[in-house]
């Protein structure tokens, strides 16, 4: 669908208690996981979907440098069950018409574990880049088991969803390694407006993706955390988004969102809202307005 060409007209509120499960408005709930993403999607008729369900960092393995990779272990009680189930039971779900794992990080994937062991679920969605990946491999065995049919999705792929379309942007069909660059990347629009959900994608995959002409959006979750690796000039100028949402743990120990990151953001004219400061934070659009709370 194409973005309206009428100026958007954002409010800021304070709700007590949630908004209702479905009122004919997209809700989008960036989860606050900590260190770790989870995006829970309402559509208008109250269908969801649940991109990434977070995951437990091994702190003591954990080295500072936010461009080493970390060693993730499961946790005894993971966040997908601490945290993430109880968000959706709390919404009042007891299943889910799709999940998506966009790429085989631990603190995207593990969480999700646990959301299929808890909820019944339509749909496992994962990327042609981790199909194959040892992790995956686990979440499409517990699919199996669970009678949860896996599809792999891939650049170009529509879905539509009561008025609201999901678009997959990245990556390509014929995606082979397991890295970052090819996380699942998804577009959510109703109306004119639209969020940019972009897993940990870095600076080869925001490349590609403004190669092809990347539209503006509304929303975008930060990728990558925040990492330095991310959020290019070229690509942040691309997307003109009026908010962006960083999904990082408190005093991150990657430096979470990097300060040189934050910048980038804000010279572009982007409010920077994030999971470390703000806990839960909800959008809510019928099309035209967008409405924000925050859980702090």
């Amino acid at each position: 669908m194409a973005a309206s060409a009428a100026a958007a007209v954002f409010g800021v509120v304070s709700i007590i208690g949630p908004f209702p499960t479905h009122d004919g408005t997209l809700r989008v709930d960036f989860i606050d996981v900590g260190q770790g993403d989870a995006t829970l999607v309402t559509f208008p008729d109250g269908s969801t979907l649940l991109v990434d369900g977070g995951g437990q960092l091994d702190f003591r393995s954990m080295r500072r440098r936010e461009d080493e990779a970390a060693e993730f272990v499961p946790d005894r009680l993971g966040v997908g069950e601490a945290v993430v189930s109880k968000v959706l039971w709390h919404r009042g779900l007891r299943s889910v018409d799709a999940v998506a794992a966009t790429h085989a990080d631990a603190d995207h994937t593990q969480g999700v574990t646990d959301v299929l062991k808890n909820f019944a679920a339509g749909a496992l969605w994962i990327g042609p880049g981790t199909a194959f990946e040892p992790e995956t491999a686990e979440l499409a065995a517990l699919a199996a088991e669970r009678r949860v049919p896996v599809v792999i999705i891939h650049r170009g792929m529509r879905f539509a969803a009561a008025g609201a379309e999901i678009e997959v942007l990245h990556p390509a069909e014929d995606a082979a390694a397991r890295n970052n660059d090819n996380s699942l990347v998804l577009r959510l629009t109703f109306g004119g407006r639209s969020f940019l959900l972009t897993g940990d994608i870095e600076r080869g995959g925001e490349s590609a993706l403004t190669a092809g002409g990347l539209p503006a959006d509304d929303i975008v979750k930060v990728p990558h955390h925040g990492s330095r690796t991310s959020s290019t000039r070229e690509f942040v100028n691309a997307v003109r988004a009026r908010y962006a949402v960083v999904s990082a743990g408190r005093r991150s120990r990657f430096g979470h969102p990097h300060p040189d990151v934050v910048e980038t953001w804000l010279a572009a004219g982007t409010e920077i809202l994030s999971t470390q400061d703000r806990g839960m934070i909800t959008f809510r659009t019928d099309g035209r307005e967008v409405w924000v709370e925050t859980y702090k």
